[in-house]
């Protein structure tokens, strides 16, 4: 009101916001949730065994929920218990491994079917191919039925890095497991093990 301000009044700088670590699960979630896959594997119910595909999957690869749903058939090599992701996240294509979680859990899901190669490895019941929504919906749903709070593809994803690294796997290996330009976007991780 008529009073000169100081200039550094107007220099403060505001505190520093906490970076937020990724939210992976807990020992005791993910010990849960593999309770809960395993409980379910051996079903004869076609919705059932698509879930339990994708969560196995996306639980033990580290896939993003786009790259999951971009798999067509030529994707999977069985035998091999590998999946090829072509152009993912920077339009680059790279490797993962399917644990043996993962791999029967795909195996009951595709019994008895047959598909042509460009075919999407993931589709319900009346052949569509599954949506992002539909696989949002279908992990949480999963996650609170196997008593876990707010399950994501995406905390799987963190999860499955976080384990990795606890395990003392190289930074390295994992940033090329996820599919990560920067070794930076994977150090975010390395901060879990502190």
């Amino acid at each position: 009101q008529g009073h000169p301000v100081d200039g550094s009044l107007f220099r403060l700088r505001p505190l520093p916001r906490p970076e937020a670590l990724p939210r992976h699960l807990s020992e005791a979630e993910s010990q849960q949730l593999e309770t809960y896959l395993r409980h379910r594997l051996d079903t004869a119910d076609p919705l059932l065994r698509l879930e339990n595909a994708c969560l196995a999957v996306l639980a033990h690869t580290g896939l993003r929920a786009s790259e999951l749903l971009d798999l067509q058939f030529q994707d999977l090599d069985l035998s091999g218990r590998r999946l090829i992701v072509r152009q993912g996240k920077g339009q680059r294509d790279r490797v993962v491994y399917l644990s043996s979680l993962a791999g029967q859990a795909i195996e009951c899901y595709l019994e008895g079917t047959t598909r042509p190669p460009t075919a999407p490895l993931w589709t319900r019941s009346a052949g569509q191919a599954c949506s992002y929504s539909w696989l949002r919906a279908h992990v949480a749903a999963c996650g609170l039925a196997a008593g876990v709070q707010g399950l994501t593809a995406h905390r799987l994803r963190h999860t499955l890095a976080t384990r990795l690294l606890n395990a003392g796997m190289d930074i390295s290996r994992i940033q090329k497991l996820l599919g990560h330009e920067q070794i930076t976007t994977t150090q975010i991780y390395a901060r879990v093990l502190d």
